[in-house]
């Protein structure tokens, strides 16, 4: 049970987060989220879904999308637990929002049509809008423009119903820059002009703002020179009225900090030692769970791109300061889109978590194994020279191809390619490096045929 203290000070963190948010801070909000976190119970299912959705939405600003991500997972997680419907599908959206930014679309758009679904059931109709334009910028993003465009429309028809509106700006001011980019100038500017109208008088001038700046561009590419010089004199005057504000809003923020740190030593000296003990202990727990859920890829279970990334770095600096050698490989599924056009996107997931199951038994130990994005997988091979590598990414394959795949789907059939490179052909690489050139050696086992290992050192020769 969380001790009074603990609780004040949650509230306080979260308060003063919130602050900072309003006023841009990122960093220090996304810093007082954590504290909140720290002191805030997950019993208290609400709350503790609360900040998990705001760290997220934190964390996807600052690029930080695998933690981002990690968060909307025990958001939606706590949320379920409460019984609060409207949260799940808010949750659950904004999961698909960080699989846009990862690259994930097919599986964004999965989970962006659940969350879509619960909206609609639950009768909020704002939540649908905002569902439908952000679905139909991930189908933008997988260049699905159909769909893109019979989404963008949907979320307006629903934003202009009545009590649906919240989001209407946003709608419009999405379809505006689908416009926008498939050459349709024109059409952008009336939607970019409906964002602004409907923002205009409003006290978050920074959507205003925003939609300003887009209309001014749509107007320009428009060749509606005139209209553009007057969206550009109302913006100048915009930023000079948020900028008079920014004096009272850090007043109103070192206020709210003073306040916090004053309720901080008040309630630390109430706070017993055998409850801090026990708080650490579990913050501590919390932290561990959120690191490991940031490291791992949630739909395989194996670590993710960041994780290897940053596996990747040390692996250089270990090779560059003690010598010690490593090898990469770089696969993907073959066929995968045709997989999941035959057997349905569920059957899809089902593979490549079959596909992680091979290459986790299929790799020593001390391996990292980890899903890079889509279809495509990677292994870190720790010690591991050119001919290791190789043997090993042939086993890999074999395996693979051997796997009993009508246990998942008759007729079913499934293989993968692979590159592999070794740290004694890029000694001056970097990690973008080494990964860059694995992806060549990946297409090239593609384009000679699939099913197959490509090495730097047999690359183009046969």
């Amino acid at each position: 049970v969380a001790t009074g203290s603990e609780y004040m000070l949650g509230l306080a963190h979260s308060d003063v987060a919130t602050v900072h948010g309003v006023s841009g801070n990122v960093s220090r909000a996304l810093e007082h989220l954590q504290h909140s976190l720290r002191h805030t119970p997950e019993s208290e299912s609400g709350r503790y879904g609360a900040l998990l959705n705001n760290l997220g939405n934190v964390y996807l600003k600052l690029n930080r999308i695998e933690e981002g991500l990690a968060c909307f997972i025990r958001g939606r997680e706590a949320f379920a637990k409460e019984g609060n419907a409207l949260q799940v599908a808010i949750t659950h959206s904004n999961e698909a929002r960080a699989l846009t930014e990862l690259g994930e679309y097919d599986r964004a758009i999965a989970v962006q049509s659940e969350a879509m679904e619960l909206f609609d059931a639950g009768g909020f109709g704002s939540y649908a809008s905002a569902s439908h334009f952000k679905l139909a910028e991930t189908h933008h993003r997988a260049g699905n423009r159909v769909s893109a465009e019979r989404h963008y429309l949907r979320a307006i028809e629903l934003a202009c119903e009545p009590g649906n509106g919240t989001y209407r700006d946003d709608a419009h001011a999405a379809y505006g820059a689908f416009l926008l980019d498939q050459g349709r100038s024109a059409e952008a500017v009336e939607h970019y002009a409906k964002a602004v109208e409907l923002t205009k008088g409003r006290s978050a001038n920074a959507n205003y703002a925003s939609h300003l700046e887009d209309l001014i561009a749509a107007q320009e590419a428009a060749g509606q020179v005139g209209p553009a010089l007057a969206s550009l004199k109302e913006l100048v005057a915009t930023r000079d009225a948020m900028e008079s504000d920014e004096a009272s809003r850090g007043q109103a923020t070192a206020i709210a900090e003073l306040e916090q740190s004053l309720e901080r030593e008040v309630e630390i000296v109430r706070v017993t030692a055998r409850a801090l003990v026990e708080a650490n202990k579990r913050l501590a727990e919390q932290s561990k769970e959120l690191v490991e859920l940031a490291a791992t890829d949630h739909l395989t279970g194996l670590r993710n791109r960041r994780h290897l990334t940053q596996k990747l770095k040390r692996a250089l600096r270990g090779m560059r300061q003690e010598d010690r050698q490593f090898s990469v490989i770089f696969m993907d599924v073959d066929m995968f889109k045709e997989i999941n056009d035959t057997f349905g996107h569920e059957m899809g997931d089902l593979v490549l978590q079959a596909v992680a199951s091979v290459l986790t038994t299929t790799v020593r130990a001390g391996d990292t194994v980890a899903r890079w994005g889509g279809e495509e997988f990677a292994v870190l091979l720790a010690g591991a020279g050119r001919d290791d590598a190789r043997d090993i990414a042939a086993k890999l394959v074999s395996n693979v191809g051997r796997f009993d795949w009508s246990q998942l789907a008759a007729g079913l059939s499934v293989t993968i390619s692979a590159g592999v490179i070794s740290s004694d052909e890029c000694p001056a690489a970097t990690p973008d490096d080494i990964m860059r050139v694995a992806d060549k050696l990946l297409y090239e086992a593609k384009v000679s045929g699939r099913n197959r290992v490509v090495h730097a050192r047999t690359a183009g020769t046969g």
